[in-house]
């Protein structure tokens, strides 16, 4: 049962009042969905289904969104320099 922010919200730039915002609502749906009334209970809940924070998924996949971008900026830019490589032979 994990949680997976919105498709693309990794490029966004949000700021800590939305995050919290969005983590709200994820808590809000685990304190519905397991009856429980306290944040700390429905953490608990999130725990046990390793649901992690809002804020720790958004980290993870910039991280993973720079690194592809990063990846493709580099096989780019390296077939570029081979095809001028070429026209100056």
């Amino acid at each position: 049962m994990a949680v997976t922010p919105p498709y693309g919200l990794e490029v966004c730039s949000l700021i800590k009042a939305q995050i919290r915002s969005l983590d709200y609502a994820v808590s809000f749906c685990y304190r519905k969905i397991f009856s429980v009334k306290s944040h700390e209970n429905a953490r608990l809940c999130m725990d046990i289904f390793n649901c992690d924070e809002v804020a720790t998924l958004l980290t993870n996949r910039k991280q993973k969104f720079a690194g592809s971008f990063v990846q493709i900026y580099i096989q780019l830019y390296s077939s570029r320099s081979e095809r001028q490589q070429q026209n100056n032979n």
